[in-house]
């Protein structure tokens, strides 16, 4: 199962959390020319799309644009370094089944660029780069793919080693980083700035990550999102963390617990901003 949501439905969901609880098939509508916001309205998105109805029985008719933010492919390399073992990827669409797989994002054939994997005869180096019309994503980045196919044991040959886990001991469960990095918690900045770092984790967060992200967050027990024993590891303005996109004001990193989240490792990188102010003269 993807962490991430194909955009149609997450887009869907907001606009109908966001209008009353507006419910729009997603069979009778079209989402028209994703692009860039240079418009200058809701500087805080990056993007806009125009939702168009194609059903003429839908009960909502007509077209709505509407502003909001696309993923930045060059994100995906921020928190781990983005090499994959893909021995038979020879074009950018080869390698999406195993990037998807490895870090649970959701990106499809139509949202990249189709070009050729560049070889380094020892790894191969695939740039990604979104489509201009790709309703999810935006950006560039490199990948790197290592063939698998050279015995390791010909050259790994002292094998007891003091090794670190990183980003955590269990490579087999989706990254917490990964999961939560790109989503946008600043509908609940006043409430994130009062939590510190060592405190008990409160039940309002678990209301929040459940909020934001759509899956269903536990406060105590053993479930696949779990607050259970977390601990907040920092807590504070995002430009001093290096594990943080310094594009928002503040973040929080959480830990979670493997003993009691069983869906999901690592830390949680959860953003926030104030609110921007439309009519406040520009620094």
């Amino acid at each position: 199962m993807s962490l991430y949501k194909d955009p149609v439905t997450t887009l869907l969901n907001v606009v109908g959390s966001s209008n009353g609880g507006l419910v729009l098939n997603r069979e009778d509508y079209d989402f028209i020319n994703p692009r860039v916001n240079d418009t200058g309205l809701h500087p805080s998105h990056n993007s806009h799309v125009n939702i168009t109805a194609n059903n003429a029985v839908a009960p909502y008719q007509g077209e709505v644009e509407i502003f909001y933010n696309r993923l930045d492919l060059a994100d995906l390399g921020r928190l781990v370094t983005l090499t994959l073992k893909a021995p038979s990827v020879t074009t950018s669409h080869d390698l999406l089944p195993f990037l998807n797989a490895r870090f649970g994002t959701n990106i499809e054939t139509t949202d990249v660029v189709l070009v050729a994997a560049e070889d380094h005869v020892d790894y191969k180096t695939v740039q990604l780069t979104a489509e201009s019309n790709s309703l999810g994503w935006i950006g560039t980045v490199t990948v790197n793919v290592a063939q698998g196919d050279i015995p390791l044991a010909n050259y790994l040959t002292v094998t007891a080693l003091p090794g670190l886990d990183y980003p955590t001991p269990y490579a087999t469960l989706p990254f917490a980083q990964m999961y939560s990095y790109w989503r946008d918690f600043s509908e609940h900045v006043n409430y994130l700035k009062t939590l510190t770092v060592g405190q008990a984790i409160p039940q309002e967060l678990a209301t929040i990550m459940t909020d934001i992200t759509g899956d269903t967050w536990y406060f105590t027990g053993y479930h696949e999102f779990s607050l259970q024993g977390a601990q907040i590891l920092f807590a504070g303005n995002a430009s001093d963390n290096g594990l943080c996109n310094p594009n928002y004001d503040y973040a929080l990193q959480v830990r979670l617990d493997h003993d009691n989240a069983f869906g999901i490792t690592g830390d949680l990188i959860i953003h926030f901003s104030d609110p921007v102010d439309p009519f406040a003269e520009p620094q």
